[in-house]
């Protein structure tokens, strides 16, 4: 419950949780609360402090860059991996995807938003068929969501997702790696050059 709340925004980064409190909503002793509040500490979720308690994560510079290298460096292989493993009727799962976007966009949900987002990178890191890849992906995902919220705050970043994303997927069509690469790290570097600058204000 308390990492489906982060994941969908409604516990922002910096925001203090109340074991108590949660333990009371949920009609349970604060143990079980406490071990799960751990275990989203140790998940990079979750930020524990002596006498302070537990709060929701906010991600310091280091810690954006870090991940956003690793990432970079992640989804160049795995669009490379793809590509290799191309036919028709994955073209068309993507295409039904991309075509979902525009309707995504009127709604103007944050966490649809996210959701739609999200989908893409997992479809291509499913059909690279390379398990470990697509399991460095989604330990970094949870991490991801909460800290490119800071992007999707714009009113114009879902809009130029769905340009980039569509850029990604000609160039995965026509078979060439290279592009498809290079935007892929674009994408990823532009989105990570935001938050920077969203954290450093």
């Amino acid at each position: 419950m308390i990492k489906n709340r982060i994941l969908s925004f409604q516990l922002l980064p910096g925001v203090k949780i109340s074991d108590e409190g949660v333990a009371k909503e949920l009609g349970i002793s604060r143990t079980p609360v406490r071990e799960a509040l751990s275990m989203l500490s140790e998940a990079g979720l979750v930020e524990s402090r002596i006498n302070c308690g537990f709060t929701v994560k906010k991600f310091r510079e280091k810690e954006v860059e870090d991940i956003y290298m690793v990432r970079e460096c992640l989804e160049r292989l795995i669009v490379r991996l793809t590509i290799a493993n191309w036919d028709n009727a994955k073209e068309k799962e993507f295409r039904a995807l991309l075509a979902r976007y525009p309707k995504i966009m009127k709604i103007g949900k944050l966490a649809e938003y996210s959701r739609a987002d999200d989908y893409f990178h997992d479809l291509i890191a499913k059909y690279s068929g390379n398990q470990t890849a697509l399991l460095s992906l989604e330990k970094l995902r949870d991490q991801i969501i909460i800290i490119r919220r800071y992007d999707h705050l714009r009113t114009t970043s879902f809009n130029e997702t769905y340009e980039e994303h569509c850029e990604i997927l000609d160039f995965m069509a026509k078979g060439e790696t290279k592009k498809a690469e290079e935007h892929m790290s674009i994408h990823i570097l532009s989105s990570m050059k935001v938050v920077m600058e969203v954290i450093k204000n």
